[in-house]
């Protein structure tokens, strides 16, 4: 299957993909998003939780205006120290390490995938970002339009710090 080169796409993708795999691993996932609305999914475990994450993505809208640190800054007090936090951004903006940072003081586990910016014609170097969130020991991948996602992703945490 070939995505549509649609940054958008491929964080859906791949957001939908990191919930099934960890659902699949008997694990509790929630799920968070600002699109053109704020929303918000508390973590639980199944088959169930998987349906309900694949229909908002699949009706989410990519036009949302709350920052990736905004929509962080929220969320991150409801969550129980230790928890995993998947981000999935295109930016290559200052506010993402804002955001690693921010849920590494709250004794949260960030994980972080980019969408390299340039390959999916948008602006942002990407690369000063992937050095310095992975200077803090924080798994990242860079995926990149038209690369195999599981490759990248496994390719990217196998660099982690």
């Amino acid at each position: 299957f070939k995505l549509p080169e649609d940054s958008f796409e491929y964080a859906a993708s791949l957001a939908a993909s990191v919930a099934k795999f960890w659902i699949r691993s008997e694990r509790a996932v929630g799920f968070c998003a600002a699109g053109q609305r704020f929303i918000s999914l508390p973590a639980e475990r199944g088959e169930r939780q998987l349906g309900k994450i694949l229909e908002i993505l699949a009706l989410l809208d990519c036009h949302g205006k709350m920052p990736l640190f905004a929509l962080v800054e929220s969320q991150a007090p409801h969550l129980v120290k230790g928890s995993t936090v998947v981000l999935v951004t295109a930016s290559a903006e200052d506010q993402v390490l804002l955001s690693v940072d921010s849920l590494i003081r709250r004794s949260l586990k960030p994980v972080i995938i980019l969408l390299e910016p340039t390959s999916f014609e948008m602006e942002g170097d990407c690369m000063r970002l992937v050095t310095m969130i992975r200077a803090r020991s924080v798994p990242c991948a860079v995926v990149r339009c038209n690369d195999d996602l599981q490759a990248s992703l496994e390719s990217g945490f196998s660099q982690a710090g």
